[in-house]
């Protein structure tokens, strides 16, 4: 996964529901604390009604959380 991709989000959580739709924007890269990426992702309207005028949100998310979205 890397930024641009287009992914849906496999699990739900507090901030997006199941099967929200959303695009990468950043990659960070693992510290030496840690072995696994975490991604900023940008959610594309998960929940319309959550703000007024229906804003996305940016959340972040590990790899397992998330799939490639095909389109087509």
């Amino acid at each position: 996964m890397e930024p641009g991709n287009l992914v849906r989000m496999k699990r739900q959580s507090i901030a997006y529901p199941k099967g929200a739709i959303g695009l990468i924007m950043v990659k960070q890269e693992p510290s030496h604390a840690r072995d696994f990426d975490i991604y900023e992702v940008q959610l594309l309207s998960a929940w319309p009604s959550y703000r007024a005028g229906g804003d996305s949100r940016i959340i972040r998310a590990l790899e397992q959380d998330m799939e490639v979205y095909e389109t087509g």
